[in-house]
């Protein structure tokens, strides 16, 4: 069969569809390399944007219509994906086969997408109206979060968070990445709480809970995330931080 091992210094994930497809058409791959899509854009009013924005769920997975530096986007697997439009209702993306067609109820409210790809329909999406009253798995709680918080959208991610903790109590990274956004939101009471209360717990054998606490602070100050608000959390708990 054939394969690849990519090697990139960013956590840019578009970048990975373009070299794979690089190496295919190289290559020569059967049925592999796909030739870019050639299509006559539309500019789509913000206000009909912004009336996409929100998370979609389909496949047992999830999708976002959001905003990142200024320019909308579709995010889902880990790729922030730019939306060329055909239609006010249409969109496609470089990066994914799938024709995608805004769904709207009887009251114009948007409800979800429509998917086709080369003509076959698969099952269309469903667009969250409250994250809280939604069953989702612990992998898209996390996704979800991780999400909002790269937007810098840290009361999203909080509340997204908070919602994995209702479902998951027993996951102690649940709790570690809402302390983590309690902090973002500039709620330290909170945050040091829960800091406190899971101090000698074990994430895994081998691994704790001090252990998470230093590796997602060197995660933070690596990603240019502002780290000084943990200045005072490693003070209180007596732990020595990280380089």
């Amino acid at each position: 069969g054939y394969g690849v091992a990519i090697f990139l210094n960013s956590y840019n994930g578009r970048l990975l569809g373009d070299v794979i497809n690089s190496v295919a058409k190289a290559y020569n791959w059967k049925n592999f390399f796909r030739e870019p899509r050639k299509v006559e854009s539309i500019t789509v009013p913000k206000e009909t944007l912004k009336s996409y924005e929100g998370l979609y769920l389909f496949d047992d997975t999830w999708a976002a219509i959001g905003q990142k530096d200024g320019e909308f986007h579709f995010y889902t697997d880990g790729t922030f994906a730019k939306m060329y439009f055909t239609t006010p209702t249409q969109f496609i993306n470089e990066e994914f086969q799938a024709v995608k067609t805004m769904i709207t109820d009887a009251n114009g409210q948007i409800t979800g997408y429509n998917r086709h790809v080369n003509g076959k329909e698969f099952p269309s999406s469903r667009k969250i109206t409250n994250l809280d009253a939604e069953q989702l798995s612990g992998q898209n709680i996390m996704g979800i979060g991780w999400y909002y918080f790269n937007n810098k959208q840290y009361l999203e991610s909080l509340s997204t968070f908070k919602r994995g903790i209702q479902l998951y109590p027993e996951d102690l990274n649940m709790h570690m990445n809402a302390a983590h956004l309690y902090l973002y939101n500039n709620d330290y009471p909170n945050a040091i709480a829960i800091y406190k209360a899971h101090l000698n717990d074990m994430i895994r054998p081998g691994y704790s809970w001090i252990d998470s606490l230093k590796d997602d602070y060197k995660y933070f100050k690596n990603d240019k995330n502002d780290v000084t608000i943990f200045d005072k959390v490693f003070a209180e708990l007596k732990i020595e931080k990280p380089n």
